[in-house]
């Protein structure tokens, strides 16, 4: 579901700057997953008076290993 404009009001002319940390669990589709990939960005938005969003990112850390499920 997507954000309402009354949701992001209080950011319209701001940049906001945030972190986001995930991994990823991959592999051959017929096999148990084999990989596993972490990864931890550092992340900006930009929401322009002009109704346009902006973003940046950069990858501050990423770890492609081994998996073995429990």
């Amino acid at each position: 579901m997507p954000f309402t404009r009354g949701d992001i009001q209080p950011f319209i002319g701001k940049r906001v700057d945030g972190a986001v940390d995930f991994a990823v669990v991959y592999g051959h589709p017929e096999k148990p997953p084999a990989r596993r990939l972490k990864m931890s960005l550092k992340i900006s938005l930009i929401f322009n008076e002009d109704k346009r969003l902006g973003h940046a990112d950069s990858i501050v850390e990423d770890v492609d290993e081994s998996f073995e499920p429990a």
